[in-house]
C-alpha cells in the first residue's frame, strides 16, 4: 500500500455501537464527510484493543458461539473499527472526469489524501458514483463503467478516461450519460436497472473482506443505488436474559479474566480440556472468594441449561421467557439488576379489557446480536417494504467472517437494559372468540395474501392465527398510546409477542412492551408507571377508542388488504403502524377491527365494550 492510501490519523467519524449491529455493520455502506466507506469483516476487529465480552448463554448456544463482543469504543480503541473506501469510482463535479480512486491519487502530492480531490480543478472534492451492482448471494461491486460504455465496441484501453455528464434534456436515467474520452463511445444509463442489463454474471466481489476476495458466482447482476435501502439488510437476533441465567454467582464468574480464557479454549482432546477447565475454575473460585465446589456446580448447571436451549424452537425459547415473566423461577438465582418483575394487578379487575394479568417489568436485560446480512432482499424471516411484483427469491445470509471454512466463535452484539409492561389476555375468552365465523373470515383474508406472497418470494408459509393478529394489533395500539403517556418516543418502545402455534403445547397469549435503548431516552421508570392501576385503565380506554376510529376511515376500516403484499387489513400509518425498529414483524399481520366492534364491521371485535 502506498503512502497515498493512508488517512490522516485524526480523520475519523463517530458511529454509535448500536448502529454497528444494525445499519453500519460489516458489509454496509456509510456516507461520511471523507467519502463513502464499507464496513470490514469482524476478523479485522482482532487488533482493536481489549475485548469487551458479553455473555448470554441461551443465545450463545442457539447461535453456536462462545461469547459476544461489543464493538470497540473510542476509549478502548482510539483507531476505531476499520472501514474501506468504496465505491472506488469517483468523478469531479466540475470537469466531469470519472476515474478509479487509484488513478486520482497517483499524482496527489499530499501526504494524507484523506478526501480525494481533482488536481486539475483547484482541488475540487471528488464525488463517489451513485450506482453499484449486487447479487442475491450478497456480493457487491463497482458498476462496470468501462464495459457499460463500450458495450457495442471493443474496449479501447485497459484504463480509459471516462466522462460523466447529466442533462435536463433526457428524462430520468436517459439524462445521465457516460462517454469515453479516448475512443468517443457514449451511452446513457437508461436500462441499467432492468433485469437483463448485463450480459456477464457476478464476479463474486467482497470489498468488506481483508483481501477483497472474489467468490465463484453465477448470479445475475442487479444495479442498486449507493444509498438505496436494498443494499444492506442486517440480520439481528435478540434474547432477554431470564433466571437462572441472571444468577449473581454466575455473573461474578463471567466477569473474571479466567472465564474469558476458558470460553476461548479450542481443544479437541477432552481429557486435556477437562484438566485445563478444572485449573481455571480453581483460579476463578480463588478470585471471587467462593469454594471450588460452588463454582463448579454453578458452571455445570448453566452448561446443562444452555445445552437444552440449543435444541429449542423459537416457540420453546419464548415460552421460557413467558414463564419467567409470571414469576415461575427460583428467586435465589436471580439478580434484580438484570430481571425484576412484580405483579401489577393489585386487586384491580381488568377482565372487561380481556386482560388476565399485568406485570411490571422494573428491569430487564436484552442482548442483540448481528449474525449476518443480505442484499437485494431480506432473509426469509424478514420482509422488504416494496411494491415490486417481481418473483425474486429472498437474499442469502452472508456470514460476518470471510475466512474459508472458518466459523467465528463470537458475534458482535450490544447489551441494553430497560423496563417494560407484560400483560396476558384471557385464554378462555380468546379460544371462544377465535371460533367466530366473522373472525375466521378476516383471518383467511390475511393468510390467503400471505400464502401468495410466500410463493412469490420462495419462502416458507406458516399459518398466521387470528390470536396472533389480535395480540400484535393490540401491542401496536398500546405502544402508540404509551408513547404519548410515558414520554418515550415511539421508536424507543419495542414489542415482543408471546403466542403459541399449537393448541395444546406452550399455551401463550402475552405481550411485552419494553424500552431497552442506550440513547438519550434512557429508562427512568416512565413506562412502568403507566402500568400502575391508577393509570392503566385510562391508557386502555384511550387505546380502545383509537381502535374504533382512524383518520383514513372508512377507507382503512373497510380495506380488503393494505400494506406490504396486502398483509394488513384495517391498519395504516394513521392508526396502527409503528416505526419498523419497534415491530418484530415489519408492520405485517395487523387488523384493528379485531379489537372492538365498529358500525362498519360488527360482531368481529374481541372486546364488546361501550366506550
Amino acid at each position: 500500500m502506498t503512502k497515498n492510501n493512508f488517512f490522516k490519523p485524526k480523520s475519523r467519524a463517530s458511529i454509535r455501537r448500536g448502529q454497528i449491529i444494525t445499519t453500519f455493520g460489516p458489509g454496509a455502506l456509510v456516507n461520511l464527510e471523507l467519502g463513502t466507506f464499507i464496513g470490514m469483516e469482524i476478523d479485522s476487529w482482532k487488533n482493536t484493543g481489549p475485548i469487551d465480552s458479553i455473555y448470554e448463554e441461551r443465545l450463545q448456544k442457539r447461535l453456536k458461539v462462545k461469547y459476544f463482543r461489543q464493538p470497540p469504543s473510542s476509549e478502548t480503541f482510539p483507531k476505531g473499527i476499520p472501514y474501506r473506501r468504496f465505491p472506488r469510482w469517483l468523478f469531479c463535479p466540475k470537469c466531469r472526469i470519472l476515474k478509479i480512486y487509484e488513478s486520482w491519487v497517483v499524482n496527489d502530492t499530499r501526504k494524507y489524501p484523506t478526501a480525494p480531490k481533482c488536481t486539475s480543478c483547484r482541488n475540487k472534492k471528488l464525488v463517489p458514483m451513485s450506482f453499484l451492482v449486487a447479487c442475491r448471494e450478497g456480493h457487491l461491486d463497482d458498476f462496470p463503467w468501462v464495459e457499460w460504455v463500450h458495450r457495442n465496441n471493443n474496449i479501447c484501453d485497459s484504463n480509459p478516461i471516462l466522462e460523466y455528464r447529466t442533462s435536463l434534456s433526457g428524462a430520468g436515467l436517459a439524462g445521465s450519460r457516460i462517454g469515453c474520452m479516448q475512443c468517443g463511445a457514449k451511452r446513457s444509463m437508461q436500462g441499467a436497472f432492468s433485469p437483463d442489463a448485463f450480459t456477464t454474471s457476478c464476479r463474486g466481489s467482497k470489498p468488506w473482506s481483508k483481501d477483497w476476495g472474489h467468490d465463484a458466482c453465477s448470479q445475475k447482476l442487479i444495479t442498486v443505488q449507493r444509498g438505496g435501502s436494498n443494499v444492506y439488510f442486517s440480520k439481528v437476533v435478540s434474547s432477554i436474559t431470564i433466571p437462572p441465567y441472571t444468577d449473581s454467582l454466575f455473573e461474578a464468574i463471567r466477569d473474571t479474566n479466567n472465564w474469558s480464557v476458558l470460553t476461548g479454549i479450542e481443544i479437541d482432546d477432552k481429557e486435556a480440556f477437562s484438566t485445563m477447565k478444572k485449573t481455571l475454575l480453581i483460579a476463578i473460585s480463588q478470585q471471587i472468594g467462593r469454594t471450588f465446589e460452588d463454582v463448579k456446580k454453578c458452571v455445570d448447571d448453566m452448561e446443562e441449561l444452555s445445552e437444552r436451549a440449543e435444541l429449542q424452537s423459537e416457540e420453546d425459547y419464548r415460552y421460557d421467557e413467558y414463564q419467567a415473566f409470571h414469576g415461575r423461577y427460583d428467586t435465589t438465582t436471580n439478580n434484580k439488576r438484570d430481571f425484576e418483575v412484580v405483579p401489577g394487578n393489585k386487586g384491580y379487575d381488568y377482565s372487561r379489557y380481556g386482560i388476565k394479568d399485568i406485570f411490571l417489568v422494573k428491569s430487564l436485560r436484552e442482548v442483540r446480536s448481528l449474525i449476518g446480512f443480505t442484499r437485494l432482499r431480506p432473509s426469509e424471516s424478514d420482509v422488504e417494504h416494496s411494491n415490486s411484483e417481481e418473483n425474486i427469491e429472498v437474499g442469502k445470509l452472508v456470514d460476518l467472517t470471510d475466512h474459508e471454512g472458518h466459523s467465528s466463535n463470537w458475534k458482535p452484539a450490544i447489551e441494553v437494559r430497560g423496563e417494560g409492561i407484560f400483560l396476558t389476555l384471557d385464554d378462555s375468552k380468546i379460544e371462544k372468540w377465535c371460533t367466530k365465523k366473522e373472525v375466521k373470515i378476516r383471518e383467511d383474508m390475511i393468510n390467503k395474501n400471505y400464502e401468495l406472497s410466500c410463493k412469490k418470494r420462495h419462502i416458507t408459509y406458516n399459518l398466521v392465527s387470528s390470536k396472533y393478529i389480535l395480540l400484535h394489533t393490540l401491542s401496536h395500539l398500546l405502544i402508540r398510546q404509551l408513547s404519548f403517556e410515558s414520554g418515550y418516543s415511539g421508536a424507543s418502545l419495542r414489542e415482543r409477542i408471546y403466542c403459541n402455534s399449537s393448541k395444546n403445547v406452550n399455551i401463550m397469549q402475552g405481550i411485552l412492551i419494553y424500552t431497552a435503548a442506550g440513547d438519550s431516552d434512557g429508562t427512568l421508570g416512565g413506562l412502568v408507571r403507566q402500568a400502575r392501576p391508577e393509570r392503566l385503565s385510562a391508557v386502555l380506554d384511550a387505546t380502545i377508542g383509537v381502535s374504533q376510529w382512524c383518520a383514513n376511515d372508512p377507507l382503512c376500516i373497510e380495506s380488503q388488504g393494505q400494506g406490504f403484499e396486502s398483509l394488513n387489513l384495517s391498519a395504516c400509518y394513521a392508526c396502527a403502524l409503528l416505526p419498523e425498529t419497534s415491530c418484530e414483524e415489519f408492520n405485517r399481520f395487523l387488523d384493528r377491527a379485531l379489537i372492538t366492534n365498529t358500525d362498519n364491521i360488527p360482531g368481529v371485535g374481541f372486546l364488546e365494550l361501550e366506550m
